[in-house]
């Protein structure tokens, strides 16, 4: 309270009422103040007060001459001439008992500095008129507020027509600041509730106010609103409306938790320490009393409040906040004693002539700044018109903690991609379920194309990095909290899929993604001009008005074809601090200038060249790929063999190449003849699921490849590709197709399937094996014609049942093809999915599509499948062996007997389901 012109003299009469009880000199000090009553001459009064009677008892507790001077001070100062207000004031103050600023022996030297703030404040705003000040008006009548539009209150904004939007279970608000209805605001007058956590954003700003002026204003309406008295913050509050969350009940906490909040804040954005901030906003309330805003004004509308709040940020604020340092230090030697100490000398606050810097050299030795990180924010933030002149670094600042996480996305791409590479269509997903990192890794620690353990390390590393941000995938937020990447986790983890434990995957991935962006987007929202972006600036040649000619221009690719050079990768530079020099003024060597055009253009170049942004593939609208599991290459693909017709025309298996096929195993093949499906003489092979995952491969690369020459030999397509050189390895594969070419393949897989089919279903869930009813036994007698399987090179079907071996086989190849991954709901009609063209491969081409529709049992759930494969199985086994006894019974003559003629009648329109043939 030094900077206070009348201090000394307030001080000079206090000391002997202090020291010896001899009142009368200060007495006669207060009855000449009360004449001449002005702003200077109460917070002198006060100060002394403050220093002597109140900051003292931080550092003991009161003596003798304490509990006198306060006892006369009580007793004398209800007869002065002051206002009440300020009088009751001073009182409570020498009192310290208010909960907001009261101190004691155990108040820590930060709770000091913040309460030296806090009652400076109160002081200054009791010595000013509620009637000249908003802010004098919510210390001395708050309740007279209630109905005015409050300092650094948000506007609160509901819908005009009633058409809240309530998101349903399991979904979250995309945007949890959205205007419901209409764009107009609603303003409601009064003091908005605010959540300590939705002030915790250290770049958040109000209206027209600057991060810095709004926290500074938010700080001063807090400490002045908590220092109230409680009736009127029992009538202040209660006017809350029921939108904020309802009445607050403590008042004084709410308000202590904002202005520590505040200040935590403020301490970042000026990167400095308490005492500098402490200063800081010293010498603004300094300012506030030095040059008062006395024009009688009432925030009643909305307009007038930001008004109020830019010409106080603009008056008072900006000039302290430009060079946050430079005013601390300026307001040090403003209070300083005139006595020099040791601790003026070392923090150079003293007046030094050209007589003491001969003798003591003081710029030899002396205190600097170091350049920082949050050295250069603070720099920026007080920068006049940053935002204007350096958009770019503006937003940077803004993204900083974002663009940290970004350079994960590539580790966790990388790990992903390189399981996929190794394990698709091979690896189980009972086994992926199983199958540690940890024993992923020992199986194959010689891998040589990569370093999978120097991968996993970083793919655990960015894994666990943002798993705490990501928290949902898409919309639905995720019912375990995402887990700590070990070697202890099973593979599935890694493997993308929108399924079960893959979702964390999805969800890591998908957030990145959306980081990268969603900066991006901000980047091309800049105005276009920026010397730092000029790279990105293309020419617009356009007839329209108001239009720049020159935009800015970033590169749209998929995520699945995106390189490392691709995605920002964000790590602080400190060499950029370089670009810098401090103040060589004696006393401001922690000042720091920084070369802002230059750092811009610099980081400006790491961040956007060469980046793209990401986008979803175009057909399934996925990041990635689906990884897909051995046995499961139907459940990503259900028309994969229909397209693979399309492209490449098919064709059965020459007999002379199916003479290299030596022996019968299947099962049920045994008990058909389909001779013309080609696949009456199955092979045995050492490992035929290594060899229908190797076809897997093979057909999926075809599709993704738009298929090729169908005379061309497979070995020669496999050779033509050095992506399918993992086939080429496998002998008994080359083996297989040798001699095959590629309208074979359909054939080929299908052969193969069948093979490992009837060993696989034995192995399906539970939940596909409930036993059939007599009623539904009945209905596939109905439907199905156990007298005759197939066509026999193309002769005559039924066109009014469906043959029991395509039946058979159509069940079959569902469990096998779907059901192994138990992914579909066992209760749903069976017939939802096989007497509809979304699974159509799953059919022989011979069996038509009305016969499908009209005699599909219509009861059959997928629970019953297994149970009727097995009756269809034994029901054609009781019709085998009672034809084979009634061969040798002389049959009568019957002119009806060829059920079958005209079978073929309407075998043109199975074209148009999905192009099998």
């Amino acid at each position: 309270y030094r900077c206070y012109s009348q201090y000394i003299e307030a001080e000079n009469a206090f000391i002997p009422l202090y020291k010896r009880g001899q009142h009368l000199q200060f007495e006669q000090f207060l009855n000449e103040a009360s004449n001449n009553l002005t702003i200077n001459t109460k917070m002198s009064i006060m100060g002394v007060l403050i220093t002597r009677l109140y900051d003292i008892r931080a550092i003991r507790v009161p003596n003798m001459n304490d509990e006198r001077t306060i006892q006369w001070l009580r007793n004398r100062l209800p007869n002065m001439q002051f206002d009440q207000f300020y009088k009751d004031k001073l009182l409570a103050f020498i009192d310290n008992a208010h909960q907001l600023y009261s101190t004691s022996l155990e108040t820590s030297q930060k709770e000091l500095l913040i309460r030296s703030v806090i009652v400076h404040t109160i002081a200054l705003h009791s010595c000013i008129s509620a009637a000249s000040s908003p802010l004098a008006a919510y210390l001395q009548t708050l309740n007279a507020c209630k109905d005015t539009y409050i300092l650094t209150s948000r506007v609160d904004t509901d819908c005009l027509l009633e058409l809240d939007y309530n998101v349903n279970p399991g979904n979250k608000r995309l945007d949890p600041q959205v205007t419901n209805g209409s764009d107009e605001m609603i303003t409601q007058p009064g003091f908005v509730y605010e959540s300590i956590d939705s002030r915790k954003y250290i770049n958040y700003r109000l209206r027209d106010l600057t991060p810095i002026s709004y926290r500074i204003l938010h700080l001063f309406v807090h400490v002045l609103i908590g220092a109230a008295s409680d009736k009127d913050h029992q009538n202040f509050f209660n006017n809350l409306q029921p939108q904020n969350n309802g009445v607050i009940q403590e008042p004084l906490v709410y308000c202590q938790n904002h202005i520590e909040n505040d200040w935590q804040i403020l301490t970042c954005l000026f990167d400095c320490d308490d005492e500098t901030l402490a200063f800081v906003l010293h010498s603004i309330l300094h300012s506030m009393s030095e040059n008062p805003n006395e024009a009688t004004i009432r925030l009643d509308t909305i307009e007038k409040r930001r008004a109020w709040e830019n010409e106080f940020a603009q008056r008072y604020i900006n000039p302290k906040v430009a060079n946050a340092r430079r005013t601390a230090t300026d307001f040090q030697k403003l209070i300083k004693d005139a006595q020099l100490t040791l601790e003026s000398e070392i923090n150079e606050t003293l007046d030094v002539d050209e007589k003491y810097q001969l003798d003591f050299r003081p710029r030899i030795w002396r205190r600097i700044g170091q350049t920082s990180f949050e050295n250069l924010h603070a720099y920026c933030v007080g920068y006049p018109n940053f935002v204007t002149e350096f958009p770019f670094l503006s937003l940077f600042f803004e993204y900083h903690e974002q663009l940290t996480l970004v350079k994960h996305l590539m580790p966790i791409l990388k790990f992903s991609r390189i399981l996929s590479s190794m394990l698709c269509y091979r690896l189980k997903r009972s086994e992926a379920r199983n199958l540690t990192f940890d024993q992923f890794l020992q199986k194959n620690e010689n891998h040589s194309s990569e370093n999978l353990s120097e991968a996993f390390d970083n793919f655990a590393e960015a894994w666990n990095s943002v798993r705490e941000h990501v928290v949902q995938f898409e919309c639905h937020e995720f019912k375990k909290p995402m887990p700590k990447m070990t070697r202890n986790l099973s593979l599935i983890y890694a493997l993308f899929e929108k399924r079960d434990e893959s979702l964390y995957l999805c969800g890591a991935i998908e957030f990145l993604a959306n980081l990268q962006n969603e900066f991006l987007q901000h980047v091309l929202a800049l105005k276009p001009g920026c010397p730092s972006l000029r790279f990105l600036e293309g020419q617009l040649v356009t007839t329209k008005r108001n239009i720049p000619k020159h935009q800015y221009y970033i590169e749209m690719l998929a995520l699945s074809e995106a390189r490392a050079k691709n995605i920002i990768h964000y790590t602080w530079n400190h060499k950029l601090l370089s670009y810098s020099q401090r103040n060589l003024e004696l006393g401001h060597g922690q000042e720091i200038q920084y070369e802002l055009h230059k750092i811009e253009a610099e980081l400006a170049y790491s961040l956007l060249f060469n980046k793209v942004y990401l986008n979803k593939k175009e057909k399934d609208l996925g990041w990635l790929d689906v990884f897909p599991y051995h046995l499961e290459l139907f459940s990503t693909s259900r028309t994969i063999l229909s397209e693979i017709k399309e492209l490449i025309s098919q064709e059965p298996i020459p007999s002379e190449k199916l003479g290299f096929f030596s022996t019968v195993t299947s099962k049920t093949l045994s008990k058909f003849n389909f001779s013309s499906l080609n696949i009456d003489i199955v092979p045995i092979f050492d490992n035929p699921t290594e060899l229908l995952s190797e076809l897997e491969i093979l057909l999926c690369f075809l599709k993704r490849t738009s298929g090729g020459d169908r005379e061309m030999e497979i070995t020669n397509y496999l050779n033509k590709w050095m992506r399918l050189s993992t086939l080429t390895e496998n002998q008994q594969f080359q083996k297989m197709v040798n001699g095959l070419r590629l309208k074979h393949v359909v054939a080929l897989y299908e052969l193969v399937e069948e093979k490992i089919a009837d060993v696989e279903i034995e192995y399906l869930s539970d939940q596909y094996k409930v036993q059939l009813s007599e009623h539904l036994k009945d209905e596939i007698n109905a439907g199905i014609n156990f007298e005759q399987s197939h066509s026999t090179g193309g002769s005559e079907i039924s066109e009014h049942k469906i043959p029991h071996g395509a039946f058979a086989l159509v069940l079959k190849r569902f469990m096998f093809r779907y059901l192994t991954s138990e992914m579909y709901n066992p209760n749903e009609m069976l017939a939802n999915y096989l007497a509809r063209d979304t699974f159509i491969d799953c059919w022989p081409v011979w069996v038509t599509d009305d016969v499908i529709r009209d005699k599909f049992p219509k009861s059959l759930l997928a629970a019953h499948i297994y149970d009727a494969y097995q009756y269809t199985i034994q029901k054609t086994t009781s019709y085998n062996i009672n034809n084979n006894r009634q061969r040798d019974i002389p049959a009568k003559p019957n002119s009806n007997s060829n059920i079958h003629s005209g079978s073929h009648g309407n075998r043109g329109n199975r074209g148009g389901r999905g192009g099998r043939g």
